[in-house]
């Protein structure tokens, strides 16, 4: 059955390539065109002299790692910053400018902006559609402010930051896709040389110094400056509703597990509580997935039947499902649901990584203004 349905998948790959290829080619062509524009300044692009902007972002459709990285960078430059952290605030409700507080709804705000604010309650995080309107309302709002983290921003040509983040997976890099829909990109392959660095995320613990540079030399035909990799780090659980934490390799053996995720890419984390898990079950749902009454309800029903035949059932969900969840909790307060923190470590691969950042905001000359 499976060796049918590849060979049926293959067959109307190749019978639609050439639509597929044509369509590709439009829109790379209209991509072309846009960055020609603003190259050339014939569409005005706006940059800020008196805060440093950081922008994070990629090439492709779906998760790349954004999220983690941003975070990451919060805790690495708020010891000694002020810091605003700006997101479009995808999945909210609203329009314009918003602060995000840490008593809103996902609906308000977005569900990674609410996470970040849920974790970093010391910093501004807002949400904007217009980015230039979300930046001139921080600095009106917060005139202290020394640094915007802009999430997911890349792609946006009006802005121009200080300093580019551009992310590409470990196993699915942007010079080995295509322009949608005939791969994964939301832009052209050349718009990489906009980046001051390249991050390969999601790389495995194993990989070798010798896949490492060969993932360089590949890149350099996009893209010529520094590169870094980051691998991904999964947390202690904890309970949403006590202070108990579970090691994941310790002790989770001991647990039937029920988990429940709405984002881009759930493989990697599924497959690790698959391995440790004594009984595993996945509620898989779209990224930014807007949970229901009914969701949960229907999540607390698998939990009670499992609770029955295995015992010692848990719910484990990620930080930012979590925010989405957030509105339903009370009502599902005597559930054990745990959240798993999902961090980036770049110290493996990329022990510069921290040092070329610091370097890169302290010694800006732009930056240099706000501290003179």
């Amino acid at each position: 059955m499976r060796k049918f349905y590849h060979t049926q998948k293959r067959f109307y790959t190749l019978l639609f390539y050439p639509i597929l290829y044509l369509l590709s080619a439009l829109l790379s062509g209209i991509l072309y065109i846009r960055h020609f524009l603003y190259d050339k300044k014939i569409f005005k692009s706006y940059h800020f002299s008196n805060v440093y902007s950081i922008c994070i972002g990629n090439l492709n459709l779906g998760g790349t790692g954004k999220s983690p990285l941003t975070d990451y960078l919060i805790e690495l430059l708020k010891v000694n910053y002020t810091l605003a952290v700006l997101s479009r605030g995808y999945g909210r409700k609203t329009k314009g400018f918003k602060v995000v507080n840490v008593s809103d709804n996902y609906w308000e705000c977005g569900d990674e902006p609410l996470m970040y604010k849920t974790k970093h309650s010391d910093i501004v995080v807002t949400v904007c559609e217009d980015r230039v309107e979300g930046i001139k309302k921080i600095l009106q709002l917060y005139p202290d402010i020394q640094i915007i983290l802009l999430d997911d921003a890349f792609q946006h040509r009006r802005i121009i930051a200080d300093l580019n983040i551009l992310l590409t997976e470990y196993y699915q890099p942007f010079f080995e896709d295509d322009v949608f829909p005939l791969g994964k990109l939301r832009d052209i392959k050349s718009h990489a040389l906009r980046a001051d660095m390249l991050i390969f995320s999601k790389v495995p613990e194993n990989t070798s110094q010798n896949d490492i540079q060969n993932k360089i030399i590949c890149s350099r035909k996009f893209y010529d400056k520094d590169v870094f990799f980051s691998t991904i780090e999964y947390q202690e659980l904890y309970s949403i509703t006590n202070f108990q934490k579970i090691n994941i390799y310790k002790e989770l053996s001991k647990y039937s597990c029920i988990l429940v995720t709405g984002i881009a890419n759930s493989t990697p984390l599924s497959s690790l509580i698959k391995e440790y898990a004594n009984y595993f079950y996945h509620f898989n749902y779209p990224d930014h997935y807007a949970f229901s009454k009914d969701n949960l309800e229907l999540i607390k029903n698998v939990y009670q039947a499992w609770q029955e035949k295995y015992s010692n059932t848990i719910i484990i969900t990620t930080e930012k499902d979590a925010v989405r969840m957030k509105a339903f909790i009370p009502s599902f307060f005597n559930l054990p649901i745990f959240v798993i923190p999902i961090e980036i470590q770049l110290q493996k691969f990329s022990p510069s990584f921290n040092d070329k950042m610091l370097y890169y905001v302290t010694t800006n000359t732009r930056n240099k203004q706000i501290h003179s």
